[in-house]
């Protein structure tokens, strides 16, 4: 059985490095939780 990953209905597989690295820049981000946080800082006082 073959596994293909989508991203947006395109085939992952199928990008090159840049266009990963792209994929990866625009549209993937990584929260952490409880890591070098500041309990008295929210997004609001950002």
């Amino acid at each position: 059985m073959a596994v293909a990953i989508l991203f947006d209905g395109t085939e992952v597989a199928k990008f090159n490095e840049r266009r990963r690295a792209q994929l990866r820049k625009n549209n993937i981000g990584f929260v952490f939780q409880s890591f070098n946080l500041i309990d008295e800082l929210t997004v609001l006082k950002m």
